[in-house]
């Protein structure tokens, strides 16, 4: 739900009480097993398909790495403050992208988008290059105690607030 190329919403900014159709992960998911109880043996992909054509009242969905670069070079907007923002916070702080090289085995489409792509955005979209994104992730490894917050504890979460806080599951 939170891929804004099918769905333009984001989990991140879920808000329950919006009104429009199809505008919050609740009213997409009820869409989802509604199309499914109507018709059990239709594609998973037709259904996806299906929501994605009404999200967008029938219009194809703009897809081009341009845009994105405007989009977030752009001044924020309210429409685009959370995105811009937490796509800058990437390029400074902790350079978390979703990537699938080639060689991998990522279950996704493999080399359709590599970390060089992410490099590129931030330096197009904020003047911030790939040596500056890695020193930046470096210095929050650092900072925050590296790969291993807590060696050998793979359930740990750090919050960050008012203070610090480590939260243990």
């Amino acid at each position: 739900v939170g891929n804004p190329i099918m769905f333009p919403i984001e989990v991140q900014s879920n808000d329950p009480s919006c009104d429009e159709p199809l505008c919050n992960i609740q009213k997409i998911c009820d869409s989802i097993v509604d199309e499914h109880k109507s018709d059990p043996h239709k594609p998973s992909m037709e259904i996806l398909a299906s929501i994605g054509k009404k999200q967008q009242a029938g219009r194809c969905k703009q897809v081009n790495f341009q845009l994105l670069i405007d989009y977030f070079s752009a001044p924020s907007t309210a429409k685009s403050a959370n995105n811009r923002s937490w796509y800058y916070q990437t390029c400074t702080e902790f350079g978390f992208y979703q990537t699938c090289e080639d060689n991998s085995n990522c279950p996704y489409a493999r080399g359709h988008h590599n970390v060089d792509m992410d490099f590129e955005i931030c330096e197009k979209s904020f003047n911030i290059d790939a040596k500056k994104v890695k020193a930046s992730i470096e210095s929050t490894l650092a900072y925050y105690g590296g790969w291993d917050l807590i060696p050998g504890d793979d359930k740990s979460a750090v919050l960050e607030g008012q203070k610090r806080l480590l939260v243990q599951v």
